[in-house]
């Protein structure tokens, strides 16, 4: 490390190119060959830390981690009883009870009656559920929406929402 630390200091301090070739002169030269091997790499009794080991296996944790929760959402997604997306787009009516919806990269639309009160449940990974007028707390009905996926989207609609053209992806409409 005193070594780094004074070829460092030397190497910022240089004001002309022979002041950085003193800083080189008494490392081994290069062959067209193999790349002389690392300290670590030369030295076979130095051995892995434990510290070492875990970050290796700490970079592998997040891709992991992820392809198991798509995995996983996707089975739910096949199974859906009232309707499935993947790679495009489905509509689905909802009257009363619930209704359970999967996406995996793709969207889907849930058409409630007028009047009518939703109650959002599920996970969506990477994607996200846009729910206006039936997402107030008012109506007469409620319907529970279980909307599971990853990378796609969820659109909540009224029947009146529908008939007045409501785009819910447009960020110049309501």
């Amino acid at each position: 490390m005193a070594e780094y630390d004074d070829r460092a200091a030397r190497c910022w301090s240089a004001k002309t190119r022979s002041d950085l070739d003193v800083l080189t002169n008494d490392l081994p030269e290069l062959t067209d060959g193999e790349p002389p091997a690392r300290a670590e790499e030369a030295s076979s009794s130095v051995e892995t830390s434990d510290s070492d080991r875990r970050g290796t296996w700490a970079g592998l944790i997040p891709p992991v981690v992820m392809a198991l929760g798509v995995l996983l959402l996707g089975s739910y997604v096949a199974t859906s009883d009232d309707g499935a997306s993947v790679f495009g787009e489905r509509v689905v009516s909802a009257a009363d009870g619930s209704v359970q919806v999967g996406v995996l990269f793709g969207s889907a639309t849930v058409v409630v009656p007028n009047g009518t009160q939703v109650v959002q449940e599920g996970l969506l990974m990477f994607g996200g559920v846009d729910c206006l007028a039936a997402c107030t707390g008012q109506g007469e009905r409620e319907v529970v929406v279980d909307a599971r996926g990853a990378f796609g989207s969820v659109d909540i609609l009224t029947q009146q929402e529908i008939e007045d053209g409501v785009d819910l992806d447009d960020d110049d409409e309501g």
